[in-house]
């Protein structure tokens, strides 16, 4: 089943890209909060946070949502080799599984930054 593995492989790449830009504009912002150790914990965890709840709601939609409206329709360019009964079924079954990992993840990332924060607390740096 090397098609399927391909349009795994895509949809992994199309969904980690993704999550690797938040993870840069979270970087950014909490470099600049640098100065104030909790805050920044704290601002990146709620950003973790909120990233995994987007995955999460953008796994829900995958399964009702046509797969030809998906960035991963795009990286097939536009084609695949499956019938069409199947590829509306395992394409957005693909994507909703994806989500779901990359928002298990987020939500593993949110709870590092809350414990970074809590040990910044409890080691007595201010904000």
């Amino acid at each position: 089943m090397r098609r399927i593995e391909r349009i795994e492989e895509l949809a992994r790449l199309s969904v980690g890209r993704a999550c690797m830009f938040a993870a840069l504009a979270g970087w950014v912002m909490v470099f600049g909060l640098i100065a104030w150790p909790v805050l920044a914990m704290k601002s990146a965890a709620i950003a973790a946070a909120l990233a995994m709840a987007i995955l999460a709601l953008k796994g829900l939609q995958a399964g009702r949502r046509s797969y030809k409206k998906s960035e991963t329709w795009i990286l097939l360019g536009k084609k695949h080799d499956l019938p069409e009964e199947v590829a509306e079924k395992v394409i957005p079954e693909i994507l909703q599984r994806i989500f779901w990992r990359y928002a298990t993840y987020a939500a593993g990332v949110s709870a590092l930054f809350w414990l970074a924060a809590l040990g910044f607390w409890l080691g007595g740096t201010k904000a």
